[in-house]
């Protein structure tokens, strides 16, 4: 995990994430810590400034995670899946009792971004198949954009109801009025 100060445009610490295969996303949790999908090993790292990081959760029912966001008391995991076709989740970990929990019933795609609306439901990226879904509190889902080429890790200014989408394959970013 590299902190960078974005102002002088340089790296200011380096943090190794021990055992750690494939580090893919990272979110904030409510007292600072760190949050990192280690999509290979189906695992959640936590990291704190100051000391080592640790397994925060491992465990096949993550479905290889991917995409992360801190929503309250549950961190919200857009799996990848290897196992099904389609294959991951929308799930969620309790951040005190690290239950596990999912969201939609059936697998959705191989996800990779997840964002929250101001309405509680969840906007997700499927990175294979190029899509965007709407995945509502009750697990329904609803795809609202697709023909992307690589669909990454999407980002949603919620005030203005703006979803910004990466397209890897087109080294192009994209934003969309929802």
């Amino acid at each position: 995990v590299v902190e960078i100060d974005i102002s002088k445009g340089k790296v200011t610490q380096k943090i190794f994430v021990a055992g750690a295969e494939f580090l893919n996303d990272l979110a904030i949790g409510p007292q600072g810590e760190i949050y990192v999908s280690d999509n290979t090993q189906s695992a959640i790292y936590i990291v704190r400034i100051g000391r080592p990081s640790e397994v925060f959760i491992q465990s096949p029912s993550l479905e290889n995670p991917n995409g992360l966001l801190v929503d309250g008391k549950q961190l919200i995991v857009a799996s990848w899946g290897y196992t099904e076709e389609p294959a991951g989740r929308l799930l969620s970990v309790d951040l005190k009792t690290k239950k596990i929990k999912k969201l939609t019933s059936k697998p959705v795609g191989n996800l990779d971004g997840v964002e929250k609306e101001k309405e509680g439901s969840y906007l997700v990226s499927d990175w294979v198949a190029g899509k965007v879904f709407r995945i509502g509190k009750n697990g329904t889902v609803e795809e609202i954009l697709s023909g992307f080429n690589h669909a990454a890790d999407i980002g949603y200014i919620a005030d203005d109801k703006i979803l910004i989408v990466p397209q890897m394959g087109e080294n192009l970013v994209t934003a969309y009025k929802l």
